[in-house]
């Protein structure tokens, strides 16, 4: 589709010969031209999706979400191409920790403690939580695990939010905030807690959302 991304080519496969004759038509325009019909007659024809990268392939086949889908991606696997985030250049969300000079391919994301696989609420599994805190301190970013750290220890001495100073970068802000919210989940609420939550997590600071997430 000539989306010019350096870690994976997103093509379509299709033999529908009325959307194969205006594809031919308009090769080596951009997509992103709002001359170009091609995006448009491509979610009328929801073709298969194929995306390529050095790690794998990955095909879907439903429909692509729009006025065909009530003007929501179906469940299980789906494909979003957002002129938005490419004209950004991003190779991945600003709030994900990768190293400058790296590109990720692919993600791995493990069982969530909090969350099915179709994003509905569970009961908190404490097992799947601690699973992936073990692989979190082998691996996670210093930054992330010290804010957290820094954050349980005080709590758990009772200490007021400010005998911390909040972290100057994304990252240490991530690891403070989500250490709160652990914290909620796993010693249950109380009024110290909510002091904290009040100081470092109000509602999510909207300069810290991910406005990349391009929701379902």
């Amino acid at each position: 589709m000539g989306l010019a991304q350096p870690q994976v080519d997103f093509c379509i496969r299709t033999a529908d010969p009325e959307l194969l004759a205006l594809l031919r038509a308009n090769a080596g325009r951009s997509l992103m031209d709002p001359d170009n019909p091609a995006m448009a007659a491509i979610l009328r024809a929801h073709p298969h999706r194929v995306a390529l990268t050095r790690l794998g392939r990955v095909e879907v086949f439903q429909m692509i979400g729009g006025p065909d889908t009530g003007g929501t991606s179906p469940e299980g696997p789906h494909t979003h191409v957002l002129s938005k985030l490419l004209r950004a250049g991003r190779t991945h969300s600003a709030n994900a920790p990768i190293p400058e000079g790296w590109v990720p391919c692919a993600g791995y994301h493990p069982e969530s403690p909090v969350s099915g696989r179709l994003g509905e609420d569970k009961a908190f599994n404490r097992a799947a939580f601690y699973r992936f805190q073990n692989m979190l301190q082998a691996w996670g970013p210093q930054e992330y695990l010290s804010a957290k750290s820094l954050c349980w220890a005080a709590l758990e001495r009772e200490r007021e939010p400010g005998s911390i100073t909040e972290p100057a970068t994304r990252i240490g802000r991530a690891g403070l905030r989500n250490g709160l919210r652990q914290w909620r989940r796993l010693q249950d609420d109380c009024a110290l807690l909510d002091r904290w939550s009040a100081a470092f997590d109000a509602s999510t600071l909207p300069a810290e959302t991910d406005d990349e997430n391009p929701g379902h």
